[in-house]
């Protein structure tokens, strides 16, 4: 459910994405699903769903271990580019597994662009 909901999301279908992400959400609520569903959420102009799944995230990262690579997905959802650095430098810092797939995760197609995101790949490693 949640690499079809995750795809559905890719190729602009937010309602079913969202519908197969909750399926996912339902039977495995981790920071994985979530950010997802956030990020889908917030693609589909549902922001208030998108920040609220997001405060529940923070709120959990007060007890577990939550990626802040799963907290930039979010924010990039949500159009919130700095807050998505702020983050994803965290990720970095953690040495986050997820960034592994930053160059080629279409989450990050909005970053593209800018030169953070670029510098980022390069630290991780990756080429630009």
């Amino acid at each position: 459910h949640m690499a079809l909901g995750n795809l559905l999301t890719h190729l602009g279908d937010h309602q079913a994405g969202i519908a197969e992400l909750e399926k996912a959400r339902s039977a495995e609520p981790a920071p994985i699903v979530i950010g997802g569903l956030g990020f889908a959420y917030a693609k589909a102009g549902q922001k208030d769903k998108a920040r609220e799944l997001l405060t529940g995230m923070l709120e959990q990262g007060k007890q577990r271990y939550v990626s802040p690579y799963w907290i930039a997905v979010i924010y990039v959802g949500l159009g919130e580019n700095d807050e998505a650095f702020k983050w994803l430098e965290k990720a970095f810092n953690e040495r986050s597994f997820f960034l592994l797939w930053s160059k080629m995760d279409p989450v990050f197609d909005s970053l593209r662009s800018d030169t953070r995101f670029s510098s980022l790949l390069q630290r991780i490693g990756l080429p630009v």
